[in-house]
């Protein structure tokens, strides 16, 4: 049965939608958010200018899309439910990573046009700050489950400072990005290195192997 006019011009719009999104996520990509005009992105979407404000508000609006979608991807939920489940720091560490390495295969390049974006556009620069704090929870969620494994809590800003440091915005992208290693090979020796820093911050505290 055809669609009614106004669910057909609804379907529409909601293609034209997807469509200068994905526009605007490939050339953003390939050419920088500065260089990529509001004209480049109808012409490639095959819509008129007039239609990229409309629906999104133009460039910025599109840029805080992907910004949005990169944030809330359902990737970050799936790693923190399954550090929820370990009953290892070497395991939790693992499922920190491997949740790292998927979210940069699905929005690295959103993540790159963010981060180099934001330190020349204000707005931006306070969206990625807002994203930063919401994903340093999550890391923090990961350190409670190891504080909680441990039974360590006063080194609680020490152990988050070194996940921060291998699972932050960078070390995965310098990896596989600027160094040209594979994904698997990133995420299993960002926990190794990841877990030795772990132990000796809480080499004090404890005796054994944090692996046994």
């Amino acid at each position: 049965m055809p669609l009614p006019p106004d669910g057909r011009r609804a379907e529409v719009a909601r293609a034209n939608r997807s469509s200068v999104v994905d526009a605007a996520r490939r050339l953003f990509a390939e050419q920088g958010y500065f260089t990529t005009t509001v004209e480049q992105i109808a012409r490639l979407a095959g819509v008129a200018p007039a239609t990229v404000y409309a629906t999104t508000g133009g460039k910025q609006g599109l840029l805080f899309e992907l910004v949005e979608a990169w944030s809330t991807t359902p990737a970050v939920r799936e790693a923190l439910e399954g550090v929820d489940r370990c009953h290892r720091v070497e395991d939790v560490l693992a499922e920190l990573s491997a949740g790292v390495g998927r979210i940069r295969e699905e929005w690295g390049d959103v993540i790159e046009v963010v981060l180099t974006t934001a330190p020349h556009e204000p707005a931006v620069a306070a969206r990625v700050l807002e994203v930063r704090d919401g994903y340093e929870a999550d890391v923090d969620r990961c350190v409670r489950r190891i504080l909680d494994l441990t039974d360590r809590p006063q080194v609680h800003r020490e152990v988050l400072d070194v996940l921060w440091f291998y699972f932050g915005f960078r070390a995965y992208a310098l990896l596989v990005r600027d160094r040209g290693w594979d994904g698997e090979r990133a995420e299993a020796w960002l926990v190794r290195q990841a877990l030795r820093a772990v132990e000796d911050v809480l080499d004090d505290h404890t005796t054994g192997s944090l692996t046994a």
